[in-house]
Parts: C-alpha cells; sequence; structure tokens
C-alpha cells in the first residue's frame, strides 16, 4: 500500500471475470483492470508523452486520491510528479483491451 495513492487507482469489475475463457481469462485476472471513475490513469514516457497502446511505460496517475506533494519530504523524494500525475515508478503497459498490466 502507498501513502500517496489511496485507496485505489484501477479495478477488475466482477463482470470482467465471466466473460472471458482460456488465456483471455487469464490475462484478464493478471491485469491491474480499468481506472476507477475518479482516476486518470495514463504509461508515459520520461519526457511526459503518453506511449501507444501496448508499449511499455511508466504507470502515472492523476485523481482527487493522489496526495499533494509540495511539503511532504517523503513523497518527493520516492515518486516523481510528471504533468500533474503521480508517477509511480513502475513500468506498465495499457494492453488492447485497454487494462493496465505490469510492464
Amino acid at each position: 500500500m502507498t501513502t500517496e495513492l489511496s485507496p485505489l487507482a484501477t479495478v477488475l469489475h466482477p463482470e470482467d471475470h465471466l466473460h472471458a475463457e482460456g488465456s483471455e481469462f487469464a490475462a484478464r485476472l493478471k491485469s491491474a483492470g480499468v481506472p476507477v471513475s475518479t482516476a486518470e490513469v495514463k504509461v508515459m514516457t520520461e519526457d511526459n508523452e503518453e506511449v501507444p497502446l501496448g508499449e511499455v511505460g511508466e504507470i502515472c496517475v492523476r485523481a482527487p486520491m493522489v496526495m499533494n506533494g509540495g511539503g511532504y519530504g517523503l513523497f518527493a523524494n520516492h515518486s516523481l510528479v510528471m504533468a500533474n500525475y503521480l508517477a509511480r515508478a513502475n513500468a506498465g503497459i495499457i494492453n488492447l483491451r485497454e487494462l493496465l498490466d505490469q510492464g
């Protein structure tokens, strides 16, 4: 759990578990799901550019539940704010099904 982002930014809905079989089912279950309605999740380059679907980049979140970095030394030392997003320093991919996967 992170203190910079609480409680969640993505979700895998129950219906996502029901309408897939075989490898599609496995791919969905290993994903982080889709952004919740109050979050904007992008996978970006170091130059603040969004990567195309299926390409690896850094997971970045912009949402009301993202802690403001001003005055938080730990936050400033461990996360990079890019284009008003919280950069998670985790590699990720938005796959062709538009689900967030680890990179």
